[in-house]
């Protein structure tokens, strides 16, 4: 689902789309996102800066594990920090362990620590008295981003190579065509699949997590989830991610000019 990011320190409410520079568009988000500074000094202050960021408090948290140190984080971070939003020890320490809850196995793609919601980015609904901004990538550099991340040489995948590229293709294909049937996700929502025969026998290689992550942007901007407040594409400005040298700076002119 494209939430939109609108965060504090800018005027801007940004859809993120899957495989359109998304990572470092969060990156760019969370140095333009934060919460006023906390002036007391009985308050747990972890930023030096007079806007704290979200992205420099995620360093101080990743200081703070150094590595792995799961008894440091505690004690000297997250505690303090639930103390200070308001929580008693008790609720801390529940807080604290749910946000551990990854710390400790080693999924796909590494430890993972939960952020609590108030560390998360900023999201809302509309974006209202905001400029709605959303980036946008080329079709097929989306569907090679992928492929690189998630099934180049991964084992669990019979075709894993670049020459198996053009298989890949043919199941973004096939998946989201016409023909492909329509199964409900978890939460209910529809959810088309493809079922493809390997070597002879019925596989399920192309799984939802797939699916999910070569949808064309438009069906992003038409999410069922979405409810009442679809996207359209008419109200945002446009950022291709091919052309950000041209393009960045004219988003900056336009924020100045309409929200300076």
């Amino acid at each position: 689902r494209p939430w939109l990011h609108c965060p504090l320190w800018a005027p801007l409410a940004v859809a993120v789309i899957d495989r359109a520079a998304s990572m470092s568009v969060l990156l760019w988000l969370a140095a333009l996102d934060g919460r006023p500074r906390r002036r007391s000094n009985k308050l747990f202050e972890p930023s030096k800066g007079e806007q704290p960021s979200l992205w420099e408090l995620w360093e101080s948290l990743a200081e703070a594990y150094d590595w792995g140190d799961v008894v440091k984080l505690m004690r000297t971070w997250l505690m303090p920090e639930y103390r200070t939003v308001g929580l008693d020890d008790k609720q801390a320490h529940n807080v604290t362990m749910r946000v551990l809850m990854s710390a400790h196995h080693q999924g796909v793609r590494g430890r993972r620590i939960h952020l609590p919601p108030h560390l998360c980015l900023t999201c809302c609904a509309l974006g209202s008295a905001r400029l709605r901004v959303i980036f946008v990538r080329s079709p097929f550099a989306r569907l090679v981003s992928f492929f690189r991340m998630s099934w180049l040489g991964n084992p669990a995948k019979a075709h894993n190579r670049w020459e198996d590229f053009s298989v890949f293709v043919r199941y973004v294909s096939e998946a989201h065509g016409e023909n492909s049937s329509a199964e409900l996700d978890e939460g209910g929502l529809p959810l088309r699949r493809l079922q493809w025969d390997l070597n002879g026998s019925a596989a399920d290689e192309f799984t939802h997590d797939d699916m999910l992550h070569t949808r064309a942007m438009s069906e992003w901007l038409k999410d069922p989830s979405l409810g009442e407040w679809p996207l359209s594409l008419q109200t945002f400005r446009v950022v291709h991610v091919e052309h950000l040298r041209e393009e960045i700076p004219q988003l900056l002119d336009v924020l100045c000019n309409e929200h300076g």
